[in-house]
């Protein structure tokens, strides 16, 4: 009994997000719309070459919780950075390196 309840509960839990892993990333972000796009470069999973964001994603470098603001000033030295995207409209969450 036990495993089926087990079973049944872990057939009802969805993802709600998909991780895409690239060699580098180039972002540009816009302040007078809080918008902004995260171009992708060697990424076999990747279905495009450009995401987008509308609320600026959360930053993780090494584990640990950066602002937007410094990641913009360094992100091109993110070495294998990986995209958290929304599972319906592929924007992007948040990025980690």
């Amino acid at each position: 009994f036990c495993v089926l309840t087990i079973s049944q509960n872990s057939l009802a839990a969805r993802a709600l997000d998909v991780a895409r892993e690239t060699d580098s990333i180039k972002v540009e972000y816009y302040q007078t719309s809080n918008k902004g796009l995260v171009r992708v470069k060697g990424c076999n999973q990747c279905s495009k070459e450009v995401y987008t964001f509308t609320k600026k994603p959360l930053i993780t470098r090494g584990g640990q919780a950066i602002p937007f603001e410094e990641f913009m000033q360094e992100y091109w030295k993110a070495q294998y950075p990986t995209l958290l995207l929304d599972i319906k409209t592929l924007s992007v969450l948040s990025i980690h390196y």
